[in-house]
């Protein structure tokens, strides 16, 4: 199917972000705000790994799936409320 003919309800929110207004300057801030995070977390996680006293790859793999866990569930919880309220 093509993206302009979903209905409304369905429409992915990447699209209709990139059809309202989503700028390459938008995009380049967004990836150096990820970058910036990526640099700080992923020492971080390791860092409390060891002072629990687990290795340095559990912290490197809750890092990893902790939010990608956190994202979909709550990807899943919010879309109905979004669609209501949006």
């Amino acid at each position: 199917m093509k993206p302009a003919s979903w209905p409304p309800a369905f429409t992915p929110m990447l699209w209709s972000a990139l059809r309202g207004g989503y700028s390459a300057a938008s995009l380049r801030a967004d990836l150096i705000a990820g970058l910036t995070v990526a640099i700080v977390a992923l020492p971080l996680a390791m860092a409390l790994a060891i002072a629990s006293g687990a290795s340095p790859d559990k912290g490197l793999v809750t890092v990893v799936v902790g939010p990608a866990f956190f994202l979909l569930f709550l990807y899943i919880v919010s879309l109905p409320f979004y669609r209501t309220f949006h």
